[in-house]
């Protein structure tokens, strides 16, 4: 859980095994975690060895989460799978591969609502 809570008074509400697309041709294994102040994914060590990246945003940067139907363009970056989808205020886009997406989905949007 390196480097989730970095704030006195942050806790974690849930965290599960997911995988993040990086891009269309990658994606990477690790844990992502809801806190009462953000959602993070932290990556697997063995992929953080070869360029897996990080990833956080505090829960009001964040302006919608979602479904993300299977896409086979990403074939290579989760696209098998149907995805959560991150959508943040300034546009940009996330996706993360997670089991029990529809209960995951549910809980971010009591979070982020």
């Amino acid at each position: 859980m390196e480097d989730v809570l970095t704030s006195a008074g942050e806790q974690t509400l849930w965290s599960g095994l997911a995988n993040r697309t990086q891009n269309a041709f990658r994606a990477v294994s690790g844990t992502l975690y809801l806190t009462n102040r953000k959602l993070s994914f932290v990556v697997h060590p063995f992929d953080s060895n070869v360029w897996g990246q990080n990833w956080s945003a505090e829960l009001h940067e964040i302006k919608a989460v979602d479904l993300h139907p299977i896409d086979l363009k990403d074939l290579f970056g989760g696209g098998l799978r149907k995805r959560l989808r991150v959508e943040m205020v300034d546009g940009s886009v996330e996706l993360f591969v997670v089991n029990h997406l529809e209960r995951v989905i549910a809980l971010l949007r009591q979070q982020i609502c």
